[in-house]
Formats: C-alpha cells, structure tokens, sequence
C-alpha cells in the first residue's frame, strides 16, 4: 500500500511556489530588506556565491550586465568616474543627485561655451573636475561642472587659470 502520494505532494509544493511568488510580488520592499539583511549577515560568503554563479555562467551574466548598462546610462558614468577617482586617490565623492542638481543650476548649458546639453546623445554632458583630479582636485560637488564633450576634451586636465588663460579671459 502507498502512504506517500507523490502527486498530491507536488500539487502543494506547485500550489505553495505560486503563493511565495504572488506574496513576493505584493511586497518588493520586505523582499529587497530581507535581502540585504541576508548580504550582509554572511557578506562574505555570498560574495564567493555570486563569484562562483559568474564563473559558471558568463553568457548569463555578461548579459545582465550589458542590460544594466543600456537601463542605466547615467549610474554606468557614475562607476566609471568613481573608479577614476578612486584609481587617482583623490579624496571626497558625488552622488548622481548632485549631478543633476549642477545640471538644473547650471541651467542645461555648458559651464564654458554655454551651448545647451542633454542626459544622452550626441549633446550628453560631462562632468569636469574645475581643479583635475590629476593636479591635486577632489571629487566633492564643489569641484565639479558640466562641460559639453567638446569643451571638456579641450580642457583635459588644466587649471582653471590655464583654461582661462587659453581663452583670452584671464591674463596670468
């Protein structure tokens, strides 16, 4: 005689994995907390987790990534432009709200040529360290503005007495 019906056991488990995924629907916040409270009770151990998931599935992972990039142009400039700063040991940071807080006060025009420019396209800003970072700058709000691509490829890394003086406004 069966005891265990099996089939009866996998309806509830099919019957139990659509509740847990309606629950999870209705609840992102309680889920992301729960998450991070699982990151960052054994940090380690899911970093060597999510090492493993990346060695063992690189297509699967390299696309996510490459979807992120496209969901996420701006956030994608911000950890480059980390990476730099951090490459250079130059103190301080911004956040992307300070960024775009620069962009309303600067009214959507280049700090140098004053032409309009844009979140994306041909026109997108850049953000420019006023003191480069590589002649002792930092990376507070403070020390940032927004360039056009061809104004900050001009400026590179000079002074701002230099670029001034490059111009004819100043005379050093």
């Amino acid at each position: 005689m069966d005891f265990c019906n099996n089939s009866r056991m996998e309806d509830r488990r099919a019957s139990d994995r659509e509740k847990d995924r309606l629950w999870r629907a209705k609840n992102p916040e309680k889920v992301r907390e729960y998450n991070q409270r699982q990151y960052y009770k054994d940090i380690e151990l899911t970093r060597k987790r999510r090492r493993e998931y990346a060695k063992n599935n690189p297509a699967r992972v390299s696309a996510a990534v490459r979807k992120w990039v496209v969901n996420n142009p701006e956030k994608k400039r911000a950890v480059n432009r980390r990476a730099r700063v951090r490459r250079l040991s130059a103190e301080g940071n911004h956040t992307i709200a300070d960024v775009r807080r620069l962009f309303a006060l600067q009214g959507e025009k280049c700090a140098a040529c004053r032409c309009r420019i844009y979140h994306s396209g041909s026109l997108k800003y850049e953000v420019d360290h006023v003191l480069p970072l590589s002649k002792g700058g930092s990376d507070y709000p403070n020390n940032l503005q927004l360039l056009c691509l061809s104004c900050n490829r001009r400026k590179t890394n000079k002074t701002p007495a230099e670029w001034a003086a490059l111009h004819g406004r100043l005379f050093v």
